[in-house]
Order: C-alpha cells, then sequence, then structure tokens
C-alpha cells in the first residue's frame, strides 16, 4: 500500500470529489449505503462524500493499492482507501475510480470502521 501521489489520478479524485453534491460523481454500493446508515447516525452519502473531499483537498492521505483479488482485477488496477474521522469513528473507506464515461467517477465500494 503507498501513497497515491499520481497527479494525474489525483486531479481526475478531484473533479470528482468536487463534484459530490451532484449524482453521478460519487456512486455508492448498496452495502456500504446500508453501513452508513445503520451505523453513522445523522451522516449519510452526502455528507461522506463532502468529507472526502475535504480531506483530499486539505492534502489527506489516499492510499492507492494494486487490485489482487481475481474478481476485481480485471475491472480496476488499483483501489484507492480513504482513513477519515467521522464525528467520533474512525472509518477506512475504499473506492475505485472509473474514467470510462464522460467524467470520472468515484465509486464507494466499502465502509467500516477502521
Amino acid at each position: 500500500m503507498s501513497r497515491l501521489t499520481d497527479p494525474d489520478v489525483l486531479a481526475l479524485f478531484m473533479e470528482a470529489l468536487e463534484n459530490w453534491r451532484w449524482r453521478g460523481f460519487v456512486e455508492w454500493k448498496r452495502v456500504a449505503v446500508e453501513w452508513v446508515r445503520k451505523n453513522l447516525g445523522r451522516h449519510n452519502e452526502d455528507s461522506i462524500n463532502h468529507l472526502m473531499c475535504e480531506h483530499v483537498l486539505g492534502g489527506g492521505e489516499v492510499d492507492q493499492v494494486r487490485e489482487t483479488r481475481e474478481e476485481y482485477r480485471g475491472e480496476h488496477g488499483f483501489h484507492y482507501d480513504f482513513r477519515l474521522q467521522v464525528g467520533a469513528r474512525w472509518v477506512y473507506i475504499e473506492t475505485t475510480l472509473d474514467t470510462t464515461r464522460m467524467g470520472p467517477t468515484v465509486n464507494v465500494v466499502s465502509i467500516h470502521d477502521v
């Protein structure tokens, strides 16, 4: 696991995350949405999207991890991990970056306590 430092990939993340208010820029898998609703009280996907955006804008780390799981390797070469404080909790957020659309999309595939 290493810190994401590629300026081109960071720019794609920022393009998607800066548009967190609008649908289609940050997409969530159902299991991740359900975890947030069950575990993070007043938070929802939009508030977490905003926290991820602030994290990256503030220079926070995003880990770039080479994808080794066979079922995902063909889709994505990497996944990107955030560790954020949400209220009193620290959460781990696993994302992928989709660049096959008109603009980049961050996909939240998993979220849980650190």
